[in-house]
């Protein structure tokens, strides 16, 4: 692992010693942005000392590893996710579907961006029922 820093931003690399030498980057924290603080504190906790000793990072590089994009599109390809996301479209839309039209769907999320508000749409606000003496204001 290699940690470079300015003392406002933290970014940590992997070090892959592979032909050629590649790096992956970790994570990357910038101090000045107070948004985030609570990601800042998860990640930088990693470089503590007891952390280090325990394995901590290699624990978030498992982590980092786990949920690379190349990963999880392996796992969506895979016979099991495939059989997975069959079983589930059955119970919830009471049809079959073959595995090609799995594959198809899942070249179509892995190639085009999805709106994630649109995909899953927040649910809806219902009102609150007026009280039987609750009068309804007309004036306009």
């Amino acid at each position: 692992m290699a940690l470079l820093t300015n003392g406002r931003c933290f970014e940590l690399y992997k070090i892959l010693f592979t032909k050629p030498i590649e790096s992956r980057q970790v994570f990357s924290v910038n101090l000045n942005e107070t948004k985030r603080i609570d990601y800042q504190v998860e990640m930088l906790q990693y470089l503590h000392k007891e952390s280090i000793l325990k394995k901590g990072l290699n624990t978030l590089w498992d982590k980092c590893q786990a949920l690379d994009p190349n990963n999880i599109t392996g796992l969506l390809y895979s016979k099991a996710g495939i059989d997975f996301l069959k079983r589930e479209l059955k119970k919830k839309y009471k049809n079959k579907f073959d595995d090609n039209e799995i594959l198809e769907a899942i070249r179509s999320l892995v190639t085009n961006k999805i709106d994630v508000d649109v995909s899953h749409p927040k649910p809806k606000r219902t009102r609150k029922p007026r009280k039987k003496n609750e009068s309804v204001d007309k004036t306009e």
